[in-house]
């Protein structure tokens, strides 16, 4: 690799070493503060809707959705301030226009496309409709800085600030429902199958800013509900992560430890 390459190389994956020390240092600080066990705040559980907001240019990309559950161990730094380690799984569903050509897919390139064209011309016999699913799977390992600020009636708001990294998964499946006419016997033969690409996956950092509150309703349990913006941080190498940012509601149920 030229001189220059590898100058550039460093540099752009400068702050994601960085980011990554970071969270390796969170992580230690999160279980040297919950090793003892007044330490440990809670555990939540909880749902969520997520709605892509800024996605990557360059791919048609129209909209990314879905939903997922996680789970989060909170401990205590002080009276007020907690750090929680947490992750998810979301399942996203995303709209792209011609997704089947925007994949780079070599099967479909070389060989399927110009093959499924020719059979259906050159036999009108033959018809075939193509239905591309498209998904994105991601796990998540999250650190967050949240202060808490107790009210009256049971109400804690709070306001969070965190990092992670995230492990995604791109699936492209083409539902291929053929059927073929025989006219000798007046009959229409039908059925279908799932064609799956490749899959593309990797790894991206992510930070969080999130704002919410808590419900305690009774001593040991509380509902949680909040809203998280999330921005992440996508290196070159990465050219199939689909999202710039992402907003997601949250409804959760709290237990106290």
């Amino acid at each position: 690799m030229p001189l220059l390459q590898m100058m550039k190389a460093i540099k752009s994956d400068g702050m994601f070493v960085g980011l990554g020390l970071l969270l390796v240092g969170g992580l230690i600080l999160f279980f040297s503060s919950s090793a003892q066990a007044q330490k440990l705040r809670a555990i939540e559980l909880h749902g969520h809707y997520a709605s892509g907001l800024q996605l990557r240019s360059g791919e048609q990309l129209q909209s990314i959705d879905g939903t997922g559950l996680g789970v989060e161990l909170q401990g205590k730094l002080s009276s007020w301030l907690t750090i929680a380690l947490g992750t998810t799984y979301s399942d996203l569903s995303i709209e792209q226009n011609d997704p089947v050509e925007q994949w780079n897919w070599p099967f479909w390139n070389r060989f399927y496309r110009n093959y499924t064209r020719s059979l259906v011309t050159q036999d009108t016999n033959y018809a075939v409709v193509m239905t591309p699913n498209q998904h994105i799977y991601m796990i998540p390992v999250v650190l967050t800085v949240r202060g808490h600020y107790p009210l009256k009636k049971g109400f804690i708001p709070f306001l969070g600030i965190g990092a992670g990294i995230v492990f995604y998964e791109r699936n492209l499946r083409l539902n291929e429902r053929w059927s073929k006419y025989f006219p000798e016997i007046d009959y229409t033969f039908e059925y279908q199958y799932d064609n799956h690409a490749h899959v593309k996956k990797g790894q991206v950092f992510r930070i969080d800013l999130s704002l919410g509150s808590e419900y305690r309703f009774a001593k040991h349990f509380a509902l949680s509900g909040g809203v998280i913006y999330q921005h992440y941080l996508v290196p070159d190498r990465e050219p199939d992560f689909p999202l710039k940012s992402l907003f997601k509601t949250l409804l959760g149920l709290v237990f106290y430890y």
